[in-house]
């Protein structure tokens, strides 16, 4: 049905390389608000890939212009995709990608807001191209997943506003599977430059839960290249759309947010406590706003292991504060209430 608040519009969503997956779920929810959508996808995937390993190089300047040259191509395909959609209103997930005159062309030219939802923290985007942070002074409004992350762009006269990640609950949602996995520990343990720490961070933990003798398994992009360091654990590799059945095999799941979120949650805690399983998470500072004080946080690697052993063993304790975040998850952060949001601003 549509949103009786909001006429139907046209709405065109870009969601770029890592934003992909985000960008399909907030335009699946604009479907679901009785919405006309459009999606440009266009995968950065390898001139990213490409420019990560050059990085790393005597090749600055040659990946410098690459990349420049990529984010051209880039811009023109979707100035191209905007043209031929008719959209009322334009959202892009992540944003840092296109170039300012492309999104100044587009509001010049179409006459309607185009808006991005800041998915990293704008201070710290200028690993392949030194002016990436400029890229979001060209939107009409900007929203942010963590609410310090405005701070880094109060220099743009663009109203700024606090928009925390969702979960994406067409596709994750409790499952009567058996719990046969005991601990499961997901993250990336080799993430992108701006990331690494968050990266060794979780290395660290892992030891720690290692050293403890903790029956666990691993599911986290990068584990190939720590494996040395640990052996005898059993990693896990299942696809994107496979994953809520293994958090549902779980009966705790640990997971460490990056470093770089100061204020609050990224993506996987939101989709692990919309499928009603248990999470222990590290602590921010928005978490009584978010989940009420019911989500069990951490600290420090002695109070993750202390709270590993406490619930383990709790199945009641497990369940119950499981079916808690479950509900607050669903009745407050879905993409669904994530696009009322945006619509109620925007519209």
């Amino acid at each position: 049905m549509p949103d009786t608040k909001v006429p139907p519009m046209t709405i065109f969503v870009s969601g770029l390389g890592v934003n992909r997956q985000c960008g399909e779920s907030i335009q699946a929810a604009f479907d679901e608000l009785g919405h006309r959508t459009a999606f440009f996808g266009d995968h950065l995937g390898f001139p990213l890939e490409f420019a990560k390993l050059a990085s790393y190089l005597p090749l600055k300047g040659t990946i410098a212009r690459y990349y420049a040259k990529q984010r051209e191509i880039l811009s023109r395909k979707l100035l191209a995709a905007i043209a031929s959609s008719h959209p009322d209103f334009v959202l892009v997930v992540g944003g840092e990608s296109i170039l300012p005159a492309t999104v100044f062309e587009i509001r010049a030219r179409f006459k309607i807001p185009v808006a991005c939802w800041v998915m990293e923290e704008p201070a710290a985007i200028d690993v392949y191209h030194s002016t990436g942070w400029l890229n979001y002074s060209a939107y009409s409004h900007l929203f942010v997943i963590d609410e310090l992350w405005a701070q880094s762009l109060q220099l743009f006269n663009i109203p700024k506003f606090y928009l925390p990640m969702a979960g994406d609950n067409r596709l994750y949602k409790k499952l009567s599977f058996q719990k046969d996995i005991d601990l499961l520990f997901v993250g990336s343990f080799f993430p992108d430059d701006r990331h690494i720490v968050s990266g060794f961070g979780r290395a660290i933990l892992l030891s720690h839960l290692q050293q403890a003798g903790l029956n666990f398994k691993v599911r986290g992009d990068g584990f190939r290249k720590i494996r040395y360091f640990f052996p005898k654990l059993k990693a896990t590799a299942p696809r994107e759309d496979q994953l809520n059945k293994l958090y549902n095999r779980s009966k705790v799941i640990i997971y460490i947010n990056p470093l770089l979120l100061k204020t609050d949650f990224s993506e996987p805690v939101f989709d692990i406590a919309l499928s009603g399983n248990f999470l222990i998470t590290d602590a921010k500072i928005n978490t009584p706003k978010l989940f009420n004080n019911e989500l069990v946080t951490i600290t420090t690697a002695r109070e993750l292991l202390d709270t590993v052993e406490s619930f383990l063993s709790d199945n009641n304790a497990r369940e119950h504060i499981s079916q808690k975040i479950r509900s607050i998850a669903f009745n407050q952060h879905t993409y669904h209430k994530r696009a009322e949001a945006i619509l109620k601003i925007v519209a």
